[in-house]
């Protein structure tokens, strides 16, 4: 029998990718060979997120279906091998759809959503469900695909081609609670998911960097969020943020 990887990362961009996410990538692989492992990285060259993204998630279900789980990065996250081998580990443990936490490249709020804190997020290092998560760092696992093309159904589009299924779809204007808003494809596969069963959630411990013209943290977030939103609902985040991270520097000594 041959080797079966842990996952597939993959990589769809339009553009290159970051150098310092390739070293991320490089350092992520250097550790788990430590261990006997390998992962491959696959990178996608395509304009449209949604197709790409559709096709990759097509090809593994149908050809590579013994790869357990899809993992996404963007071209510009950085992570670092800890936190890779987290979201795996999350994955193993039975959460079929879940991501770390990064912020948008201004660095005005976070790339997912939680509806029910009006957008904010308690980053206390425990797993949260949310509405929607975004695919920069994302796990999905093969269960879930396979579930959606049998019980949503999903149709199998340009069979005598390409031949792949709409997973991602951009969708302008849905309604949700009497409001038209706009999905973009990451959140739409979050729909998706929900349909089958299946909440999306994101990791608090897993905390990521978002290359814009510099790193984008958590903490641009808070500070945009302060200066922009209302300080005493930032600085209540900002305080609990590092009430966890001195707990979880305790609990190491």
């Amino acid at each position: 029998m041959g080797y079966k990887p842990p996952f597939i990362l993959c990589t769809p961009t339009a553009e290159s990718v970051k150098a310092s996410t390739i070293d991320c990538v490089e350092k992520a692989r250097a550790d788990y060979l430590k261990s006997g492992e390998f992962f491959p990285w696959t990178l996608t060259r395509g304009d449209g997120k949604a197709r790409s993204r559709s096709i990759i998630a097509t090809q593994l279900m149908l050809n590579a279906s013994d790869i357990p789980y899809l993992i996404f990065l963007d071209s510009d996250i950085i992570f670092t091998p800890e936190n890779l081998r987290k979201l795996h580990s999350d994955l193993q443990a039975g959460y079929d759809l879940i991501g770390g936490i990064f912020a948008v490249r201004g660095g005005t709020q976070l790339s997912s959503y939680d509806n029910g804190t009006n957008g904010r997020v308690l980053c206390d290092g425990k797993i949260r469900q949310f509405e929607y998560i975004a695919t920069g760092f994302m796990g999905i696992s093969m269960k879930l695909l396979k579930k959606m093309v049998e019980e949503i159904p999903l149709p199998l589009l340009h069979p005598d081609s390409i031949k792949f299924y709409p997973f991602f779809e951009e969708k302008a204007f849905p309604e949700r609670n009497g409001e038209s808003i706009f999905l973009s494809e990451d959140y739409d596969f979050c729909e998706k998911a929900r349909k089958v069963g299946v909440d999306p959630y994101i990791d608090t411990s897993i905390q990521l960097g978002h290359i814009g013209e510099y790193d984008y943290r958590l903490a641009d977030v808070l500070a945009y969020q302060e200066k922009n939103n209302g300080k005493e609902q930032a600085t209540e985040l900002s305080k609990r943020e590092a009430k966890w991270k001195k707990e979880k520097s305790l609990a190491k000594v």
